[in-house]
């Protein structure tokens, strides 16, 4: 009797076959990777993303009012009015025009056409410190106009004359103390009144001309917020 016996397969040809198909499934592999790259690239972007939002803490929405907006109000200037006056020189109610840069020939020039001037180195009344307040003067009656020669009869103010300041409302009295002639370089009197409580009033001298300047000094009265 003889006994069938199954052929028995080679080793060499199962290993072959593992070959194969290792070489199909690259294969197809390298068909697809044209199409999963950017969807792999796309979720790798969009996963970056969210661990960015959750480690950075995003800002404060901005709370939005249902109100319109409105501007603060503009800041109200410094010297609301300043005005002078002298009954005896028949000036009532001049106004002086504040912190004039006296060191610019022409802005001082062109202010004194438009009348008194205070300039920038001097205090205002009612802070304990030197007022001075100058002006135009003429020596012909038609110049008065021209220049806007306010202080053209400065010289005829003798002492215990009184000159009126209103500034920012309130009022101040002074009388005139004395007077001077001095050259135009001749400063030292100036400055050694700029810590005093006095006014001084200029203009030049003699009438019309530039040669000197006629000082008008007025010491501070007690009384002068009555007014």
């Amino acid at each position: 009797m003889v006994v069938y016996q199954a052929p028995q397969k080679k080793p060499w040809l199962k290993r072959a076959g593992f070959l194969c198909l290792s070489l199909s499934l690259a294969g197809f592999s390298l068909l697809l990777s044209p199409m999963l790259t950017p969807q792999m690239a796309k979720e790798e972007e969009k996963g970056f993303s969210d661990i960015i939002a959750q480690e950075v803490e995003p800002s404060p929405r901005p709370v939005v009012s249902e109100e319109p907006v409105r501007s603060s109000p503009s800041p109200e200037p410094a010297v609301k009015n300043f005005l002078l006056t002298i009954e005896k020189l028949d000036l009532r109610n001049i106004p002086v025009q504040p912190e004039i840069d006296s060191a610019n020939k022409a802005v001082y020039e062109q202010a004194l056409l438009n009348g008194l001037v205070h300039p920038q180195e001097a205090y205002f009344p009612g802070q304990g410190k030197l007022v001075y307040i100058f002006g135009h003067s003429a020596n012909y009656p038609w110049m008065i106009n021209a220049l806007n020669a306010l202080f053209y009869r400065a010289d005829e103010l003798e002492k215990g004359d009184r000159v009126k300041l209103e500034y920012n409302g309130r009022h101040y009295l002074y009388y005139v103390s004395g007077k001077q002639v001095v050259f135009p370089d001749e400063l030292a009197i100036i400055k050694e009144n700029l810590d005093k409580d006095v006014l001084i009033l200029q203009t030049c001298w003699p009438a019309g001309t530039v040669w000197k300047r006629l000082l008008i000094f007025c010491e501070p009265s007690k009384f002068g917020g009555l007014l």
